[in-house]
């Protein structure tokens, strides 16, 4: 079963309610991920886990998933005013050896 915040997430996404900030752009580029990727990977997660708050006190979450390549990524995200989502940052997950 999914959480509330997961469907609060998953939903401004597909429904094209979110903002993204200029670092999350940088690291997104740094990481090699195209938009399509953290589109894919929040509609595919799935678990989220409450990461604290923000500078401006908004409740922050980090949810991890594939990207459209197979790659995981994690991305951070802060609730704006219950109606979008604002992106913060994004990074990639390092991949399992296989021992």
């Amino acid at each position: 079963m999914k959480s509330a915040a997961l469907e609060f997430v998953q939903g401004c996404v597909a429904a094209g309610r979110h903002r993204l900030t200029h670092h999350f752009i940088e690291e997104m580029v740094n990481d090699g991920f195209w938009m399509v990727d953290i589109v894919h990977a929040v509609l595919a997660a799935e678990s989220i886990v409450e990461d604290g708050a923000d500078a401006w006190g908004r409740e922050k979450y980090r949810l991890t998933g594939p990207a459209s390549d197979g790659r995981r990524l994690s991305c951070v995200v802060a609730d704006i005013d219950g109606v979008d989502v604002l992106f913060i940052t994004v990074y990639a997950e390092p991949e399992k050896s296989q021992a």
